[in-house]
């Protein structure tokens, strides 16, 4: 499961013209018993990633890839931002006291997470993301390589089989190289990630 993840992740660096860019919001879906058939002349082979442009505009696009392995299709849809002129530095992103929803009250810890630079140039090496931001002096850290670790740590079980069809992630702060991130899980299986230290505030959640 994890392998035709990062598959999917990798087939994307084909799509040129979005270095500056940042995720909003990723879907991945598992479909069963897909309908999804090739076309009679389409070479395609099976585990063949295709990727596209749904739309795209100045500052916001969508994009897609998907795979069809063994009669089930996979996919992820990541939804694009182009900030404005904003310093890619930990303090240009100065994180803020929030009002912090009602789902973090109660909330159970589950692990915190760092990630370093030699961890986020390994990640950005093997997926050919090429973005400049997360080859900084202090990268940001990549959101596929931190939806990549929780579906790794709380939904993968027996080898890397995910037990989960259908999540969407949605990236709201950026978290940096070394930064730790605590991860939490609510009664109604969201699961959001806070600063370990420093003011509170929600950097970004899993909806099931």
């Amino acid at each position: 499961m994890l392998s035709i993840y990062r598959e999917l992740v990798k087939s994307f660096r084909v799509l040129a013209g979005f270095d500056g860019w940042m995720i909003a919001k990723a879907e991945f879906k598992i479909i069963r018993q897909t309908t999804y058939i090739y076309a009679k002349d389409d070479n395609t082979t099976e585990r063949e990633v295709k990727n596209k442009i749904i739309k795209q505009r100045k500052s916001y696009a969508v994009i897609l890839a998907d795979m069809v392995y063994k009669d089930i299709e996979y996919n992820v849809i990541m939804y694009l931002i182009k900030p404005a002129e904003i310093n890619f530095t930990k303090d240009g992103f100065k994180k803020v006291t929030e009002i912090l929803p009602p789902y973090a009250d109660g909330a159970v810890y589950l692990y915190s997470s760092a990630y370093s630079k030699l961890c986020i140039k390994e990640f950005t090496e093997c997926t050919g993301d090429s973005n400049y931001i997360h080859q900084m002096e202090t990268p940001v850290v990549p959101g596929m390589l931190m939806f990549e670790d929780v579906l790794e740590n709380v939904f993968c079980v027996n080898n890397g089989y995910c037990v989960l069809e259908y999540f969407t992630i949605v990236f709201r702060k950026p978290v940096f190289a070394d930064e730790i991130i605590n991860l939490y899980k609510t009664g109604d299986n969201r699961i959001f990630a806070m600063p370990a230290q420093g003011h509170k505030c929600i950097l970004w959640e899993l909806f099931l």
